[in-house]
């Protein structure tokens, strides 16, 4: 007769009243048939008992539901976490970007301040060219010695902030090769999912990019629940363990965990929920790691900027003190060569005049000697005519009285030697006319030429002004 499952106890069959056989061999049956009624009996209640608390047939589906749910909330994590990277990695790359920009505009400046110490030190080779009498230090020299000085020192300022920039370059460059093999690392767990930004909590895209996702997300105001993992106790799976938990509270117990068991357990989301930053875990999403490449990231960030705006003033100040030095000096060459080209003229005007008073002279001195020659008289005495003579009749019949001497040879002796200092004193004039004319003529010739010398630096200068010239053209 089949067994009822709603039945605590088997029915039996009453035995016969007929007792025909030996009472032991009756015994031994009946204990037989006892003792197999108090197992069936224990066998009811243990199947009772395990069958209210076994698993159900359904437990191979929640456990991998259950797995996958912890499985998807990790990989959320990560997902928000590897966003958190890009943006990081992104951020580091712009900045060495802009920093190169900086850099490239470093180095044209270190360029054109180069040129401008060749063209100074050019300038002042070419001022050496000049004669020997133009040699002495003038204003010109001063203002081209002060112009060496600053470029030298703004190149010294220069090249400082170059140096800084290149290491600056040389962290950010490692910083972000840092974030990006961490990246690789952590974007793993996310072959079978996109890297959506929008998949990310608003709040925490704001925490990521303030100002880029400022008008692309609205923040929520809904609550974000947290649900803990149930967990495993040897094989039982008890789907009453699960609790709901504030944030903090599910961070500690995962912890605890962690501390326990040595594997993470990620926190699972209802939902249309959106991951937070997770909690920093050395086996979770938010590694030390990734904590302190962030951060080291945004702070090389934020010391590029400050560099940045340090060497763009650096760099306008100095374009400023080199205009005006050069603009300066070019002013001074100028006001040297208009002072030359002024005395050069007014040497030329008294070149003039000592031409005029050397003609004047010597015309006065060709008048002097014709007047001796015609008061000397002829050389031969056969040439004097009777009226020429001074024993000429008229004088010889009056010297026939006494004290009748007339004084007319000793003013003829008298004459000519007036007439002998003026023509000496006149040869004389002449010759220092002669000798101050050559002065100024080798005067203007070297104003002359150290006018052509410093007309040429003033050239020079303009033309190279521009700096669109390689080193070798100087």
């Amino acid at each position: 007769m089949p067994v009822k499952a709603e039945t605590s106890e088997r029915k039996v069959l009453p035995l016969s009243n007929a007792i025909i056989g030996p009472k032991k061999w009756r015994q031994r049956t009946i204990r037989l048939i006892q003792r197999n009624k108090s197992t069936v009996h224990q066998n009811n209640r243990s199947v009772a008992k395990h069958r209210s608390m076994d698993p159900l047939p359904s437990l191979r589906d929640t456990c991998a539901e259950s797995s996958n749910m912890v499985a998807i909330g990790y990989i959320r994590e990560v997902r928000a976490i590897v966003i958190k990277l890009q943006c990081c990695f992104s951020d580091v790359n712009d900045e060495i970007k802009s920093l190169l920009k900086v850099k490239e505009y470093m180095e044209r400046s270190m360029e054109h301040i180069r040129k401008d110490i060749m063209l100074n030190a050019r300038s002042i080779e070419i001022r050496t060219e000049r004669p020997d009498r133009e040699k002495e230090w003038d204003g010109a020299d001063d203002l081209l010695v002060k112009e060496r000085e600053l470029l030298l020192q703004l190149k010294i300022d220069l090249e400082d902030q170059y140096k800084e920039i290149k290491e600056k370059l040389q962290k950010l460059a490692a910083s972000r090769q840092r974030l990006h093999d961490i990246l690789r690392e952590r974007i793993r767990v996310l072959e079978l999912t996109n890297i959506a930004s929008a998949s990310v909590n608003n709040d925490y895209s704001m925490e990521l990019h303030p100002a880029s996702w400022r008008g692309l997300v609205k923040r929520t105001t809904s609550q974000r629940s947290l649900t803990s993992r149930s967990q495993y106790d040897g094989n039982i799976l008890s789907d009453s363990a699960q609790n709901r938990q504030t944030s903090r509270e599910g961070d500690i117990s995962r912890q605890q965990q962690l501390m326990r068991t040595g594997c993470y357990l990620g926190r699972t989301m209802k939902g249309e929920e959106r991951p937070t930053t997770p909690p920093i875990d050395p086996l979770g999403p938010l590694t030390p790691e990734c904590d302190h490449a962030i951060k080291e990231g945004r702070q090389l960030i934020g010391e590029s900027e400050k560099l940045k705006a340090l060497c763009k003033k650096l760099m306008k100040d100095t374009e400023e003190q080199q205009r005006d030095a050069h603009v300066k000096v070019n002013d001074g060459v100028t006001c040297k060569l208009a002072e030359t080209v002024t005395l050069m003229q007014h040497l030329q005007i008294n070149e003039g005049e000592n031409r005029a008073a050397f003609n004047k002279t010597l015309r006065y001195y060709d008048e002097t000697d014709r007047a001796r020659g015609i008061n000397i008289g002829p050389e031969a005495s056969g040439d004097l005519e009777t009226r020429e003579r001074l024993d000429r009749p008229l004088i010889k019949v009056f010297q026939r009285h006494p004290a009748t001497s007339m004084p007319e040879a000793g003013d003829l002796i008298k004459t000519d030697d007036a007439l002998h200092f003026a023509l000496n004193h006149a040869n004389r004039n002449l010759a220092n006319l002669h000798k101050e004319n050559l002065f100024m003529r080798d005067d203007e010739r070297d104003k002359r030429k150290a006018a052509s010398v410093d007309s040429s630096i003033i050239r020079l200068r303009r033309r190279r002004a521009n700096h669109r010239w390689i080193y070798g053209e100087v």
